[in-house]
């Protein structure tokens, strides 16, 4: 589904306001607190984190214990928060031990050759005979292979195969570099358990107390290893939480518009009695809350006809927001409306997709209830639901037409992210498996490319002058603004443009898997290579080197692209970018990596 956000200031009296932040900080962050503390010292919480999933009826109970008068949808919000948090936590948890697992894997095939040979029985020229043989067996996966085999002699050669990526290597080994590769594992191994050695979720501290514990415990405590102390440093030094978390109201119908005689808008929520709060946002946003405002009058013109599922307001968040004032917190803080709207909803053409996606959904479930006989009383109720769905949404709502772009389904563009080039675009025929054109970032940009370079030096300068601001403790003026932004904005719409030029039917971005991971080990090793017996020029040399590199936020890069191309029609698609030699060979293997992914599903 094609998700934005958009967002509006809420106005309404000073009364209001601090209602709201009393039950917002004095209520809901605490009960988010507690029961995300509950959680981790539940009993059962170990068994948990074996298995990576978390109850939800555990979690429903602990927040109906802890809540104080708080309305049943905060309850509810704070329920989807403390699930939401813990199931980021344990997937990310999940993922780091099989990142673990594999890179001790990969640092035990790092060996050198004479090794492997002698634990194999073998000398090096038998292995080379071996290893030439088992290259003609068909494996699909040979580091799966080497896992599960069992052999010394034949997990052996599959180690030598892996190392030397599945060649047999007629030079002598490289045993500097593979000392190196090794280091960079080892760092890689080091980074991860300490990762995985993190604390558990804890939820906003608006009151201070924790802080002040660890500062209790600081002077009271003598810190045995450096991991003790990084970890109160840590807490030390974080930063104190001054706003509460957000209120989730993960339904349209929980809010009505309306309109005032002057036709402001305006909005209230279900839970908080007659409280009203008027609609203050960008002209750029405004036609987004007067299209929710129509739906919801063309609903209940003909209620009991249309389908609130082709509301295009999908969701809301309540939340507060830093403000430019002072005072007392809900003077100093705003508050903000934050809604997720599904942007196919706005046209009849996007509205159809919808409306079939929904009716093949609940015409499946109508066809398996309606196959058994001995339905129970909630199933029965479920049946006739679906059943009046696929009725009212035969009707839609009235919207503007607009063209669809259609591409080829043939033609796809790679595109490959490194510190050096940055981004590079490929236009690829993934059925002929070859690159037709690319381009450089310089080229989509052309006469912007300028604003790279600037924000390049501006980076720089703003480093600088940090480190000056920080000397002489004054205040940290940021000058790049908003222009890394902005620069990725042009960016974006250049490479929709290229994209849409071609007749391109998808976009192949490449995961970014592992890449902080990758980027730290290799300034870690390098550092470690050119000042060996000093932590101190290690620690410096790498921090001069991330700041005069470009720091790109690849990830804010690839999610806006994300979103934007699904706007224009396009399709985006996920692919491993591989360690090619240029640019437009890494580009070229993100595309066929995603067709293939396309191909195998």
């Amino acid at each position: 589904m094609t998700k934005l956000t958009i967002q509006c200031r809420l106005v309404a009296e000073e009364e209001t306001r601090r209602w709201v932040w009393e039950m917002m900080a004095g209520r809901y962050a605490p009960l988010i607190a507690t029961t995300l503390g509950q959680v981790s010292q539940h009993k059962d919480f170990p068994q948990w984190v074996a298995t990576g999933e978390l109850p939800a009826q555990v979690v429903k109970n602990l927040v109906n214990q802890a809540k104080s008068g708080l309305p049943a949808r905060w309850c509810a919000s704070a329920q989807r928060q403390v699930q939401e948090t813990y199931k980021a936590w344990l997937k990310r948890r999940r993922k780091l031990q099989q990142k673990l697992q594999a890179q001790q894997t990969w640092l035990s095939v790092l060996r050198p050759d004479a090794e492997l040979a002698q634990d194999a029985g073998l000398s090096l020229e038998e292995m080379k005979i071996r290893a030439q043989a088992l290259l003609h067996r068909e494996i699909n996966n040979w580091f799966q292979a080497y896992q599960q085999c069992q052999d010394v002699v034949e997990r052996s050669i599959f180690a030598y195969l892996l190392k030397h990526r599945l060649t047999v290597p007629t030079e002598p080994e490289d045993t500097d570099k593979l000392r190196r590769k090794r280091r960079q594992v080892e760092i890689k191994i080091e980074r991860l358990e300490t990762q995985l050695a993190g604390r558990s979720p804890q939820g906003r501290d608006l009151t201070g107390n924790r802080y002040a514990t660890a500062l209790h415990e600081g002077e009271q405590c003598y810190w045995e290893d450096d991991a003790d102390f990084l970890a109160w440093q840590a807490e030390i030094l974080s930063r104190p939480d001054s706003l509460p978390p957000p209120v989730e109201y993960a339904t349209n119908t929980d809010m009505t518009w309306h309109k005032d005689e002057q036709g402001r808008l305006a909005v209230t929520f279900n839970g908080l009695g007659k409280l009203k709060f008027k609609i203050a946002c960008d002209q750029r946003q405004l036609h987004w809350f007067q299209r929710f405002y129509q739906d919801q009058e063309q609903f209940k013109a003909q209620k009991g006809q249309r389908s609130q599922a082709l509301f295009t307001l999908r969701s809301v968040e309540l939340l507060w927001k830093p403000g430019n004032c002072s005072g007392e917190p809900w003077q100093a803080n705003f508050l903000y409306l934050h809604c997720t709207v599904d942007s196919r909803l706005w046209t009849q053409e996007g509205t159809a997709m919808v409306q079939q996606e929904k009716a093949k959904k609940s015409q499946r479930i109508v066809e398996k209830l309606s196959e058994r006989s001995d339905l129970t009383a909630q199933q029965k109720e479920c049946l006739q639901r679906h059943q009046s769905t696929l009725v009212r949404l035969q009707m839609g709502y009235d919207r503007p037409q607009r063209r669809m772009y259609q591409g080829k389904s043939h033609l796809a563009v790679g595109i490959s992210l490194d510190m050096e080039n940055l981004v590079t675009v490929a236009l690829v025929d993934v059925v002929k498996q070859k690159v037709i054109t690319g381009c450089t970032m310089k080229s989509l940009l052309g006469q912007d490319y300028a604003l790279v370079q600037r924000l390049r030096y501006e980076k720089r300068q703003n480093s600088h002058l940090r480190k000056v601001a920080q000397e002489r403790g004054s205040k940290i003026v940021n000058y790049e603004a908003n222009l890394g932004i902005h620069v990725e904005r042009l960016l974006v719409k250049a490479i929709i443009h290229f994209a849409q030029q071609h007749l391109a039917g998808s976009l192949c971005v490449p995961t970014l898997k592992d890449i902080r991971e990758t980027i730290q080990s290799h300034l870690q090793c390098r550092a470690e290579e050119r000042h060996p017996n000093s932590k101190e020029l290690q620690h410096r040399y790498a921090k001069e080197y991330r700041i005069n590199a470009h720091r790109w936020s690849y990830n804010r890069l690839l999610k806006l692209l994300n979103q934007q191309a699904k706007i224009a029609g396009l399709v985006v698609e996920q692919g491993v970018q591989s360690a090619g030699e240029t640019a437009l060979e890494r580009a070229l293997g993100v595309a066929l990596s995603a067709y293939y992914q396309r191909s195998a599903a």
